[in-house]
């Protein structure tokens, strides 16, 4: 059996959620920062309490689909006009619970409340986690010369394990 510096990984095909349980966008290469790749999960629905909401619980998430532009991330849905969230805002510091972990987040603002409420037909508002606080699955250091990107259709040898939330 190889040993774990002997290992190799191919990725075949990668894919961003930037809003948790919302669809996924296909991508060639992603930015590996400190608790995952850039902008997965980074946006998330929530109820009133602040408590998120799932696939599992509103299917309709699955339709709502985004658009990761240079400036701004871009949802759809049908029967929706396109909301436009701009990547370097937020307004409201709130906290969130995901499982069972508060989490400080921040509101994206009432437009983005209103056009989910109107898509999922229940209260709900998008939140974005704070990028300063870190995951509790996220590594707890990095070690790495240069910021490191996954691609696919590349192959990899490393001396560090590749599962999980690597750096």
């Amino acid at each position: 059996m190889p040993t774990m510096s002997e290992l190799s990984v191919t990725l075949q095909a990668m894919y961003l959620h930037p809003v948790k349980s919302c669809a996924g966008i296909a991508v060639d290469e992603a930015l590996v920062i400190e608790t995952g790749l850039e902008f997965d999960r980074a946006w998330m629905v929530v109820d009133d309490y602040g408590e998120f909401l799932s696939q599992r619980e509103l299917p309709r998430m699955a339709l709502v689909a985004p658009t990761l532009r240079t400036n701004d991330l871009v949802l759809r849905a049908p029967g929706m006009l396109a909301l436009h969230l701009s990547l370097d805002a937020v307004e409201a510091p709130c906290r969130v619970r995901v499982w069972d972990d508060e989490v400080r987040a921040y509101d994206m603002g009432d437009v983005a409340a209103q056009w989910f409420t109107d898509f999922l037909g229940r209260k709900a508002r998008l939140v974005r986690f704070d990028p300063e606080h870190k995951s509790a699955s996220a590594p707890t250091s990095c070690s790495t010369a240069s910021t490191p990107t996954a691609r696919t259709g590349s192959t990899r040898s490393r001396s560090t394990p590749t599962t999980g939330r690597s750096c």
